[in-house]
This record gives structure tokens, sequence and C-alpha cells, in this order.
């Protein structure tokens, strides 16, 4: 799943308005890997950051595993999502 501004390329759009201003128009990618039954967020070099609940933020490209029940937001708290298995 690609979350972003555009939604020629994404699968989760946020609207081009101020609110989610600092979602870049393509920011990042989350995906499920099912041989070790975890998913996999990735920042796509967006500017203001895809961050892990803890405020860690990811570098642009690089997968970060997370399982059920862990949080990650974008660019700011206000953006954030908890992964769900179901």
């Amino acid at each position: 799943m690609r979350l972003g501004r555009d939604p020629r390329t994404n699968n989760l759009v946020f609207r081009d308005d101020a609110q989610s201003g600092s979602i870049s128009k393509s920011h990042c990618e989350l995906r499920y890997d099912r041989t070790r039954s975890m998913f996999v967020l990735m920042d796509s070099g967006s500017s203001n950051g895809t961050f892990l609940a803890t405020g860690q933020r990811l570098v642009p490209f690089v997968g970060a595993d997370l399982r059920a029940g862990d949080c990650f937001y974008l660019a700011q708290r206000s953006t954030m999502f908890q992964v769900d298995s179901k």
C-alpha cells in the first residue's frame, strides 16, 4: 500500500490542503512480507518524514519491520496509524 497525496500513484490518498500539506505526493509504502509474517514500512524520500511511534525517523528507502499493533506516523503525530493483521 502506498500513502501520499498523488491519487495516480497511491492507494491511500491525502487531500492536497493545509491540513495534509506536510504529506508528500509519494510519502511512504507499507507492505506485508509473508515469509517473515511481518509488515515492512519504507519512507519514499518524503520531505517531512515517516516515523515510528517512538519518534524515530525512518531512513528514506530503507525498510523498517513492523508487527501487528505497532504504530507509525507521517510528518506529525496527528497522522498516526496502527498496523492491524485483520
